[in-house]
């Protein structure tokens, strides 16, 4: 009877643990030259259980193109670009992905860079949004012009 409730856990772990993210292994990406290469990737380790929840395994995939999109978007040579490393983290509701890669410059030495895209599900965060300020942030900073504009008034 053990080696069958044994057998039943060893069996079920194994079936959820192919159809989830691993926490880190290799992922498909492109390069400069729209080659597939083999990136490694990996997810915070104490946001690994929300990450899995909030981000599904599609969308794990296109999160991880954009930011590689977005990387290669800031090299000066985008043929040179080579990512290396793509690492995943969830704050809240927002999915942060920080790209590691090499890019030549404008000498032919290749140097290792990093950039970092956030997404809201699937969708990237543009630069626009992101320095926003929040309504919470506006108010506070409305309420103390209004304060400033009263104490200035009441002298």
């Amino acid at each position: 009877m053990k080696k069958q409730i044994t057998a039943a856990l060893l069996l079920s772990s194994l079936f959820f643990a192919s159809c989830g993210i691993k926490q880190d292994g290799q992922i498909e990406l492109k390069n400069g030259e729209d080659k597939p290469v083999s990136v490694k990737y990996s997810i915070a380790k104490f946001r690994y259980d929300e990450f899995v929840k909030a981000v599904s395994k599609d969308d794990f995939k296109l999160i991880s193109e954009k930011a590689s999109s977005e990387a290669k978007m800031k090299c000066k040579f985008m043929p040179t670009y080579d990512p290396k490393e793509i690492s995943f983290n969830l704050n809240h509701d927002t999915v942060v992905a920080m790209v590691i890669f090499h890019a030549k410059n404008a000498m032919g030495v290749s140097d290792s860079q990093m950039s970092i895209s956030m997404f809201k599900g699937s969708s990237l965060i543009s630069e626009a949004e992101l320095n926003k300020p929040t309504e919470e942030e506006a108010n506070r900073v409305a309420d103390s012009i209004a304060n400033e504009l009263t104490k200035a008034l009441a002298q």
